[in-house]
């Protein structure tokens, strides 16, 4: 039987605890092995968990039988679009620091990275919604 989420507080809880224990594992490494390696289990993590959450989690309208085309990471255009947002974001902030000073390899990487998983969600909203049928309104004309 293959794991399939589909409750909103189930997928909430998951990932909440999924930030709990990536900021304690975080902690830790960062007061054992510094800031290089802290960025590199964050960005493990952040990967990892999206891959998890784009294969398992399902969205309301969407059967739980079958598996996802590859290249859609979630159930609609709208969470894709907020998520592209995210890492969209969460990349630019580490990119944008490394032109203005140096900054480590590391950081840098891991901004394109992030940078290329918002790219990834972005090309899946857009996908999806172009795959969504459209709405058509048909006028019906009055002979009265």
């Amino acid at each position: 039987m293959t794991l399939r989420i589909t409750s909103a507080t189930t997928k909430v809880g998951l990932v909440l605890a999924v930030v709990i224990v990536g900021f304690g594992l975080g902690l830790s490494v960062a007061l054992v092995f510094g800031e290089t390696a802290t960025l590199v289990v964050t960005l493990a993590l952040s990967v990892g968990t999206s891959l998890f959450c784009a294969r398992v989690f399902r969205g309301p309208d969407e059967p739980v039988g079958s598996a996802r085309p590859a290249w859609q990471l979630t159930g609609g255009p709208a969470s894709s679009v907020v998520l592209a947002v995210f890492f969209g974001l969460s990349g630019l902030s580490l990119l944008i620091p490394a032109a203005v000073h140096v900054e480590t390899a590391t950081s840098m990487v891991a901004g394109v990275v992030y940078a290329g998983l918002g790219l990834a969600y972005l090309f899946s909203g857009w996908k999806q919604r172009s795959r969504q049928p459209s709405v058509e309104r048909h006028v019906v004309a009055d002979d009265g």
